[in-house]
């Protein structure tokens, strides 16, 4: 609790004009896409994460080991039945729990690695059932034909399941970066982290969240072309 009052009064501090006056609001597009590349950040690190994990809880539950199967099943309904809001704060403040209790003395979480963590699960339980749909997919005929081909089990699945889990994939990926705005109650300086201390300092919320809500627009927009892009690629993959 100490950390995320620390967090927070460090970024209202740094927003707080020594006059003791309200800013105008055109002082704040900086720390607006500053926490914009915050946001991006933030989604990449949860991506690489999200996918690792996805990859693992995947390859437990086809395993063919019961008990990696169901622990792994456990896990994957255990995040998805938690609200995302409520998994951000148990990895922050469980987490520092925990360190503290390993260090035997206080830790500050970074808000940052925390929300990386916890946006991480639930993105990595989505991915783990597409790319467990994708290999159910998968029939014989194909099997045979990598095999044939002398793909390796790793070379098969980046080149016959990763293309099907794409577009899948890349849609959790686009509401993964609107989930980034979650990580602002633990204090991680995201796009509406600063857009909700900019509305506070500068006593105009409507056009700091108007600005936040063009800027993460913007981004969206951004996301779905390289999706559309990257999809248009993987088409003539295929067909080739």
């Amino acid at each position: 609790m100490v950390a995320a009052r620390t967090a927070s009064a460090a970024l209202h501090l740094s927003f707080t004009p020594s006059s003791g006056e309200r800013m105008d609001p055109r002082a704040f597009g900086d720390p607006l896409w500053l926490g914009a590349w915050t946001t991006l950040r933030l989604t990449g690190a949860a991506l690489l994460l999200g996918f690792i994990l996805g990859a693992l809880a995947c390859w437990m539950q086809l395993s063919g080991h019961r008990t990696l199967a169901v622990l792994s099943r456990g896990c994957v309904a255990a995040v998805r039945g938690v609200p995302d809001l409520l998994l951000i704060l148990l990895v922050y403040f469980g987490g520092m729990q925990l360190l503290n209790w390993l260090l035997g003395r206080p830790v500050e979480v970074p808000p940052f690695a925390a929300a990386t963590v916890a946006l991480a699960l639930p993105f990595g339980a989505a991915v783990s059932e597409v790319f467990r749909d994708a290999l159910e997919s998968i029939d014989g005929a194909q099997r045979e034909a990598a095999a044939m081909l002398g793909m390796r089990p790793a070379i098969a699945f980046l080149r016959v399941v990763v293309p099907q889990a794409l577009l899948p994939c890349g849609r959790q990926a686009i509401v993964l970066l609107k989930q980034t705005s979650l990580a602002s109650v633990i204090g991680c300086g995201e796009l509406m982290r600063q857009a909700a201390d900019a509305a506070h300092v500068s006593g105009k919320p409507f056009t700091m969240y108007l600005a936040a809500a063009s800027i993460y627009l913007l981004l969206m927009v951004l996301a779905t072309l390289a999706l559309e892009a990257v999809q248009r690629v993987n088409a003539r993959h295929l067909e080739g």
